[in-house]
């Protein structure tokens, strides 16, 4: 039925020939169907049948050195390297993506590892140990259509143009027909990772003493983009003979351009965070005598929580919401243009009492050890163990 011909009691009037005429066909969805697949066997339903390659690639080597300087001084060193690529030709729905070819997506992951190790010794009861690791993980998953401005090509308004991001809409149908176009959401990633660990081991006595620290710095660079190439649901809403009625056909509404629902993404769709971990900590095995041995420890961590270097982040409280801010109490400048379309009070991270993390940091964080191992009246049976930790 046609929506346009809509009388005023609400009664649209059918196509001629129950056929939809070329002029009246909405030049996104043609555009559209030009990637679709004609079908290959009889029938209305599980008409086409394809055999598209799948693909799983990986490639992995390690490089390894181990040198001594001396009697004293030992290092070690690795490099480790890893790129696996899948090819989903049609998806696996994991990501409510289609089932027919040309829209399928990769999965990538690379990996580059660097881990170093350095020991000293002093002298027999004192020896340090440094350790150095470096970690670079990327990929994630990315259409097959990556780089494609459907929109531009099309004429489909009010979806992105980044070229990272551009590719084909997602439409949605009711009835008995598939989803086609790229899905909604992909995400990549660009992480780099740095570890530093110092221990220093110290016998001395009855006392088996450890000292030493760890530091962990990680840069976090998601990119994800949600439906911003488009998402499009269709129904039989508005070809149907009335409004409600079951008469109507889901992709014909398509073929006229009608969506019942529409989502358009906004915004960066990535994060430039960052965050730093230190510990310090230190240990004591005392044997007080033979057959009873303490352990007391401590341990002392600061985790930081993840900021981001734009303060490109905001929380949505129970009554407010929360933007990132500076000391300064100054906001990004791409969320000003954003502030009027929030709908409760909006206030900064400084007035709110949080950092750019938007959560308040505790440098409290002390976590002590106790332990013993006792051996009664020197048997070499019966060991009675006890802890306490927090």
């Amino acid at each position: 039925y046609d929506p346009r011909s809509t009388d005023a009691s609400g009664v649209r009037r059918a196509f001629d020939q129950n056929r939809i005429p070329g002029e009246r066909l909405d030049p996104v969805a043609v555009a559209f169907l030009q990637k679709v697949p004609f079908p290959n066997l009889p029938g209305e339903v599980q008409n086409d049948v394809v055999s598209a390659p799948f693909r799983n690639d990986s490639d992995q080597y390690m490089l390894r050195g181990d040198h001594s300087f001396g009697s004293n001084d030992n290092l070690f060193a690795r490099f480790s390297y890893a790129n696996m690529r899948t090819f989903q030709p049609y998806g696996s729905t994991t990501l409510n993506e289609t089932l027919v070819p040309g829209f399928g997506y990769d999965i990538t992951t690379g990996a580059r590892n660097v881990a170093l190790d350095y020991t000293h010794i002093f002298r027999p009861n004192l020896i340090h140990e440094f350790r150095f690791g470096y970690l670079r993980a990327t990929g994630g998953q990315e259409s097959e259509n990556a780089g494609v401005d459907f929109a531009a090509q099309s004429g489909l308004q009010g979806v992105t143009h980044d070229p990272r991001k551009v590719g084909y809409p997602a439409m949605g149908f009711s009835d008995a027909y598939s989803n086609m176009g790229d899905p909604s959401t992909l995400t990549t990633r660009r992480n780099n990772s740095f570890d530093y660990f110092s221990t220093l081991s110290w016998i001395r006595g009855a006392h088996s003493m450890k000292f030493g620290g760890y530091f962990f710095r990680l840069r976090f660079n998601p990119h994800n983009p949600p439906n911003a190439r488009g998402v499009f649901a269709f129904t039989p809403r508005f070809t149907s003979s009335t409004a409600g009625a079951a008469d109507g056909n889901a992709f014909a509404d398509f073929l006229l351009g009608y969506p019942s629902t529409a989502q358009v993404g906004v915004g960066r769709g990535e994060e430039d965070g960052r965050t730093t971990w230190s510990h310090l900590f230190a240990q004591d095995d005392w044997q007080v005598k033979q057959g009873f041995t303490l352990n007391g420890g401590v341990r002392w961590e600061i985790n930081s929580q993840m900021i981001e270097t734009g303060n490109r982040l905001a929380n949505i409280e129970l009554n407010r919401f929360v933007i990132a801010s500076g000391d300064d109490g100054k906001i990004h400048p791409d969320a000003n243009a954003l502030l009027s379309a929030i709908p409760v009070p909006y206030l900064t991270s400084k007035d709110a009492g949080y950092d750019r993390s938007l959560q308040r940091p505790t440098y409290r964080r002390l976590a002590p050890r106790l332990g013993l191992a006792w051996s009664p009246m020197g048997s070499q049976k019966t060991v009675v163990r006890a802890g306490y930790g927090l």
